[in-house]
C-alpha cells in the first residue's frame, strides 16, 4: 500500500478535526441535558445546591429519570402538567443509546468527508460490528433535540420550584401540630377546601363541629 501524500494527510487531518468537533459538540450538548435533569431531580426532592450535587453525582442518568418522573406525583402540579412533564422526562431514556455510543466508541472521519463513522460493537448473544455513521445533518438534528430537551427540563424544574412538594406538605403538617388549638391552621393555606378549613362546613381549625354542620341524631 503506497504511503499517503502530504496533501492526502492534510486532508485527512482536516476531516478528523471536524469529526472531533462534532463529537465534542455532541458531548457538550448532552452535558446541558444532564445539568437540566439534575435541576429537576433537585427540585422534586426539594434539595439544596450541595445536596443536589451529591445525589446527582451518585446515580445514573437512567435512575435520575425514574426519580424525577415518579416524584412529580408528590407536588401539587396539575395532573395534565404532570403527565406532560413525565413524558418529557421519560424521553431522555430514548437518547441514552446515542450518548453511550458517542462517549464509549472509537470514531474517525467518514471516508466521504461528511460526518463521523463510529466503531460500534454489539456483543450480547453474539458479536456484531455493524458500525454507524452520522452525517453533519444527523448531528445537527441531534443537537436540536438535545437543546430542546434541556430547555424543557429547565422549564419543568422551574414549575416544580413554584409548586408545593412533599417536603413542603410535611413542613406544613408539622407547623399545624405546633399551633394553638384556636389559631388558624397552616393547612388552610394549602388545603382551603378541605376538612382543615372552617369554610368547608365540616370541621373547623380547632377540630370542633362547625355551626353550619347539622346536628347528628346522637346530639
Amino acid at each position: 500500500m503506497p504511503e499517503p501524500t502530504k496533501r492526502e494527510l492534510a486532508e485527512w487531518y482536516k476531516r478528523n478535526a471536524e469529526a472531533q468537533r462534532l463529537v465534542g459538540a455532541f458531548l457538550q450538548a448532552w452535558a446541558s441535558v444532564e445539568f437540566a435533569l439534575d435541576e429537576v431531580v433537585a427540585a422534586v426532592l426539594n434539595l439544596g445546591p450541595s445536596q443536589g450535587v451529591i445525589i446527582s453525582a451518585n446515580i445514573t442518568t437512567q435512575y435520575k429519570t425514574h426519580v424525577a418522573a415518579c416524584a412529580l406525583d408528590f407536588t401539587d402540579l396539575d395532573r395534565k402538567d404532570i403527565k406532560k412533564f413525565r413524558t418529557k422526562i421519560n424521553g431522555i431514556s430514548n437518547m441514552l443509546g446515542d450518548r453511550h455510543m458517542v462517549a464509549h466508541c472509537g470514531f474517525f472521519p467518514h471516508d466521504n468527508g461528511d460526518g463521523v463513522r463510529f466503531f460500534y460493537v454489539k456483543a450480547k448473544s453474539e458479536l456484531e460490528q455493524p458500525g454507524r455513521s452520522w452525517s453533519r445533518k444527523d448531528f445537527d438534528a441531534k443537537f436540536a433535540k438535545m437543546n430542546s430537551a434541556a430547555d424543557a427540563l429547565l422549564e419543568i424544574a422551574k414549575a416544580v420550584k413554584h409548586s408545593k412538594t412533599i417536603a413542603d406538605l410535611l413542613k406544613l403538617l408539622a407547623d399545624a401540630t405546633r399551633q394553638a388549638p384556636t389559631g388558624p391552621s397552616a393547612l388552610d393555606s394549602l388545603f382551603p377546601q378541605t376538612l382543615a378549613s372552617p369554610s368547608s362546613g365540616l370541621l373547623s381549625a380547632n377540630g370542633q363541629k362547625d355551626p353550619q354542620t347539622p346536628p347528628s341524631s346522637e346530639e
